[in-house]
């Protein structure tokens, strides 16, 4: 089951819930693991597949909605795509989410290993005109990648290692 423990300021909201997890049940906090494939294919090339469907914390909690159940359908477009994100030009799948609510997500899973998410992004539903909102709920690109022993680095000085990447260090 699924515990939820809510404290908010809007009337009514605050309450701790519990839902059963159904058979094939997948939260949405989930998709970046799942999707990657780690322990097998989820979906092969051209497949669909529609599961229970938990939204994510943050989405329930910016839409002030419950702890439900809802559906999504996803998909893994058949063919081979490229994408070019900040950390460099990769071939990927692409995965499509559709909730029940409308919103649509996509995916860009890099072919190789380790079959990193290299691109996501999540579009709200549409409006009632029938166009989109014109904006991504949440994007992201992959602005780099090493492989480190992070355990080992938490000297000020490892900082190097998040601008070697085109990152900056948070500001102290």
């Amino acid at each position: 089951s699924i515990k939820q423990s809510l404290s908010s300021y809007f009337e009514g909201e605050s309450a701790v819930r519990n839902v059963k997890r159904p058979a094939g049940g997948l939260i949405e906090e989930e998709l970046h693991v799942l999707l990657r494939g780690l322990r097998g294919e989820y979906l092969r090339p051209g497949e669909t597949k529609r599961v229970p469907f938990l939204p994510s914390a943050f989405h329930r909690r910016l839409k002030h909605l419950p702890l439900a159940w809802s559906t999504a359908t996803i998909e893994r477009l058949p063919g081979v795509y490229m994408v070019w994100v900040p950390a460099g030009n990769y071939s990927v799948n692409l995965y499509r989410v559709k909730t029940a609510d409308g919103r649509e997500g996509r995916f860009w899973v890099e072919r190789e290993y380790p079959h990193r998410i290299v691109q996501w992004e999540w579009d709200e539903a549409p409006r009632k005109t029938g166009r989109g909102s014109g904006e991504s709920s949440e994007s992201a690109g992959l602005a780099g990648s090493k492989r480190l022993e992070y355990w080992k680095l938490h000297a000020n000085s490892d900082e190097r290692y998040l601008e070697n990447m085109g990152l900056r260090a948070p500001a102290q």
